[in-house]
């Protein structure tokens, strides 16, 4: 009967303990959820949009070195979506993201995968999404054309002063692009800005592409044999003079003079 009695007294024991166990792994399994719900309340899952990264392209050379340009069409700048926890998302903007295309993997049609990186680590996941955007382009043969330096001006000079000499170094500068662009170029030119000088002075100023009608063609892709001009401004001093005029003989009879 003791016998009896003390296995019934150890698996009463049994009992306890591994009720006591399963209840112990139930408080560690609840406590955990608890805990998860509490971290996605304190700091919740949250999607951004930013708008207008803007896109480099890698590996130009590839496309230049077939004697070719290339005019960017769309897919220069890329929207992306992140995803991940409200703390580290709210922390982030634009400048933490780069994106790229490269030129040496273009396809067929001319298109390169673009690829976007978040530059700011962070141990929880976070999602990229740019809904696999494309740059896209168009290829053109290179052309290449010299054109003289023209010098207009615009503003004032200081009363009592007017315009002499203007000299551009380099007065000839040659530009190249695409075969139809440059086709268009009628001539290159430099606006010189005025703001009251009384004296000679000098500057330095950009060239602007001009097409026959006198209208500004855009020089996006196009390359100058010299990026800035340098003009010399002569600036000359003027002065109001009276003018006396002395008579000699007299007019026809039946004419007088009026002075």
């Amino acid at each position: 009967n003791e016998m009896v009695e003390g296995e019934k007294a150890s698996m009463s024991i049994k009992k306890k303990i591994m009720k006591n166990f399963v209840l112990k792994i139930l408080s560690v399994i609840v406590a955990f959820f608890v805990w998860l719900v509490i971290i996605n309340v304190i700091d919740p899952t949250m999607t951004r949009h930013f708008t207008d990264i803007p896109v480099e392209i890698l590996n130009e050379n590839v496309i230049t070195s077939a004697n070719q340009v290339f005019e960017v069409e769309s897919g220069d700048k890329v929207d992306v979506t992140v995803k991940g926890k409200r703390s580290f998302i709210e922390g982030i903007d634009e400048s933490d993201f780069s994106a790229s295309a490269d030129l040496s993997k273009l396809s067929t049609v001319n298109t390169a995968g673009i690829q976007v990186k978040l530059n700011k680590s962070t141990k929880e996941p976070v999602e990229l999404d740019w809904n696999n955007e494309v740059l896209r382009i168009s290829l053109e043969e290179k052309s290449s054309q010299q054109f003289k330096v023209h010098i207009n001006s615009e503003g004032v000079l200081a009363d009592a002063y007017v315009l002499g000499t203007m000299t551009a170094q380099p007065n000839m500068i040659e530009v190249s692009g695409g075969k139809s662009k440059i086709k268009r170029v009628a001539s290159i030119g430099v606006i010189l800005t005025l703001n009251g000088e009384s004296s000679d002075f000098e500057t330095d100023v950009t060239p602007i592409l001009y097409d026959s009608d006198g209208d500004v063609i855009d020089s996006t892709n196009v390359t100058f044999s010299k990026d800035m001009v340098h003009v010399e401004v002569q600036v000359l001093p003027t002065k109001t003079i009276p003018v006396h005029v002395d008579v000699q003989g007299s007019p026809a009879d039946g004419f007088s003079l009026i002075q």
